[in-house]
């Protein structure tokens, strides 16, 4: 699981605040991801402050004055770009899932023949 999250960019403890170029500090307070196949962490992720997300807030609308003066062929093909690594990522997950869910079934199984 390790290799795929480091794939992803997933560290064991992330920020949870982005304006999308940067990350911003957070509170200190974690929230943690558990896996719903065997219950074990998966990673966590600091939750914002009423700062971090006033400065999300005006990043986003910045963005967007930009995003809307932008030709529609060049907004359609950032749209594809987009789809296309969700399409990757998706990929990854998948087989990590997968595999988390085969190993808890094989124990499930071994445990009920006994």
């Amino acid at each position: 699981m390790q290799d795929i999250l480091a794939q992803l960019g997933i560290a064991d403890q992330n920020a949870g605040t982005s304006t999308g170029l940067n990350w911003l500090p957070g509170t200190g307070n974690q929230i943690v991801s558990y896996s719903p196949v065997d219950g074990q962490s998966i990673a966590t992720a600091e939750t914002t402050s009423r700062d971090g997300y006033d400065k999300v807030v005006k990043a986003a609308a910045g963005a967007f004055t930009e995003w809307r003066n932008w030709p529609a062929p060049k907004r359609g093909e950032v749209v594809r770009q987009l789809g296309r690594s969700c399409v990757n990522t998706k990929s990854r997950w998948v087989n990590w899932y997968l595999t988390k869910w085969a190993k808890a079934c094989k124990r499930a199984l071994a445990k009920f023949r006994r």
